[in-house]
């Protein structure tokens, strides 16, 4: 959302983002709000203050309800990253929402609507995602 380099991909962040938040729909990861921080203070073109940022990823984490990563979670995904292919932190984040109930992530690091055993992961930037199918999904 805090990317202004792609104005329509700032758009597309920011609505999918204010309708998970306010839908309660939203769950987050440590991982995924560290990996947020780096991107706001490491990137070239967003330029956030290290503080700021901070807030920023902290809020989300305070603020959305963040999924557990257990040890076992952990152990699961090392064996995942072998069987699907993906880095040992991509698959945690899969183990996670797998182990938590949830069947849907969304990232543009993964092939849009591919499944990894019980959970769906959509690219909310893919050409053809639309929020209702989001919608419909969270039931």
């Amino acid at each position: 959302t805090h990317d202004r380099s792609d104005p329509g991909k700032q758009r597309t962040a920011i609505e999918v983002t204010d309708w998970l938040f306010r839908s309660g729909a939203g769950r987050i990861t440590g991982q995924v709000a560290c990996e947020f921080f780096n991107a706001l203070t490491r990137s070239a073109h967003l330029r956030v203050a290290p503080a700021r940022a901070a807030d920023l990823a902290i809020w989300l984490l305070v603020s959305w309800d963040s999924l557990q990563v257990t040890p076992e979670v952990s152990a699961y995904a090392i064996g995942a990253s072998v069987t699907w292919g993906l880095s040992v932190w991509d698959a945690q984040l899969l183990v996670a929402a797998r182990e938590h109930g949830i069947g849907l992530v969304l990232s543009e690091d993964f092939e849009h609507r591919r499944r990894y055993g019980d959970v769906t992961v959509l690219d909310p930037f893919a050409p053809d995602f639309d929020l209702r199918e989001l919608a419909a999904f969270a039931g």
